[in-house]
């Protein structure tokens, strides 16, 4: 028996020898699919794809116009999300919001915990003294997580920076914790990750190498790093989640004049100064 989880990449094709066929199960079993279906199949995993993607950009928007879950300080944002596939079937599976799991585990980036019940689910604020709120984390009914984390981010002596190591371990953090969140949840799909940094138009990452003359300030106003499909879900080992996120921190130290983030060991472990500098 072949197990084959959802994806972007479906349908899948089963190859033996000089045989190949596409197959599909119904309810009255599984089929061999025909030209027709599997057209359909090939529109069906394109408009899934898109569907994530208009997902992010309605939530990124509403976080630039202030619309987001909860008002944060200044206007750098770190924004995680985390997206089950099955939040896009219909009708889309709903999560319990009550349970003592998503009350516990529903945390904002860095430190924190308020949950209260809004329009959209469940969120939870990170508070700050003296600062007001500088994080979020919501849970959606379908059970997407979006987590904006604002603290990352520093604007005094006239320089804009981003505090890669903080927005790195607890990114990292966030991302474990909210995967477990989904497994208790029963979410089993496989899940989108993605991360984007908006409002970052001039950051920079300060020097921490010796390769000052390399560092450049962010050129545009917002960092959307492309996605990363973890097929087995909330199940995913810490191996291929820390290779996810490494491929998308290189390319926020990218933006800023860096070869690489140093503070990822090849194989997706997070340390700081993992590459000694």
């Amino acid at each position: 028996m072949l197990r084959i989880p959802r994806s972007f990449s479906r349908p899948h094709v089963v190859v033996f020898k000089n045989w190949s066929r596409f197959f599909t199960r119904s309810s009255n079993g599984k089929h061999q699919m025909d030209v027709d279906e599997v057209r359909a199949a090939f529109l069906g995993s394109e408009a899934i794809a898109e569907r994530v993607r208009a997902f992010r950009a309605d939530r990124l928007g509403r976080i630039v116009s202030g619309e987001g879950s909860a008002t944060l300080e200044g206007s750098a944002r770190a924004v995680l999300h985390v997206v089950p596939l099955s939040a896009f079937d219909s009708p889309p599976p709903f999560v319990d919001l009550q349970t003592e799991y998503a009350l516990r585990l529903l945390r904002p980036p860095g430190h924190g915990r308020s949950p209260r019940y809004n329009f959209d689910g469940l969120v939870s604020e990170g508070r700050y003294p003296g600062r007001g709120i500088g994080s979020y984390a919501q849970l959606f009914r379908t059970g997407a997580v979006e987590a904006v984390d604002a603290t990352p981010f520093d604007d005094e002596y006239n320089r804009s920076v981003i505090v890669a190591h903080q927005l790195e371990e607890t990114t990292v953090e966030a991302l474990k914790r909210y995967l477990r969140l989904q497994r208790e949840l029963d979410v089993s799909s496989p899940v989108v990750v993605m991360l984007g940094l908006v409002g970052v138009r001039g950051y920079e990452i300060p020097d921490g190498g010796g390769t000052s003359s390399y560092i450049r300030p962010v050129d545009r106003d917002d960092l959307i790093v492309p996605e990363a499909l973890l097929e087995a879900g909330p199940s995913s080992g810490e191996g291929e989640v820390g290779l996810a996120l490494k491929r998308m921190f290189d390319a926020v130290w990218n933006a800023c004049g860096y070869a690489e983030s140093p503070n990822f060991y090849d194989d997706g472990r997070w340390t700081r100064h993992a590459r000694g500098w």
